[in-house]
């Protein structure tokens, strides 16, 4: 049994983006979130002890499935990769400014 294409909705997130991308307004006030860069480095670091654990671990036969000790490398890898993204956004933010004439 198939569900009906009008069943399927957009979600607000989407609606918003779609809404600016014409052109128009979005619904409701356009804010962007705070961020607490102390707590995702916090995370970056979690994710980086948790791989080197998972890396002594399948050396030293704790971990029998290696399926483990890839995705908490991977999470590590991902976390590091975006978090040297983000930074080198902010920097290029930063030296643009920087350029600026008052």
């Amino acid at each position: 049994m198939s569900l009906p294409v009008g069943a399927i909705s957009p979600t607000a997130g989407v609606n918003a983006i779609l809404s600016a991308a014409d052109g128009a307004a979005p619904d409701g006030p356009s804010r962007i979130p705070a961020v607490d860069f102390g707590n995702l480095l916090s995370s970056v670091e979690a994710s980086l002890i948790d791989a080197d654990q998972a890396a002594q671990d399948l050396a030293t036969g704790e971990i029998t499935d290696i399926h483990d000790f890839t995705t908490a490398a991977s999470k590590a890898r991902l976390s590091v990769e975006l978090t040297a993204a983000v930074r080198n956004q902010a920097l290029e933010a930063f030296q643009e400014i920087m350029r600026m004439q008052i």
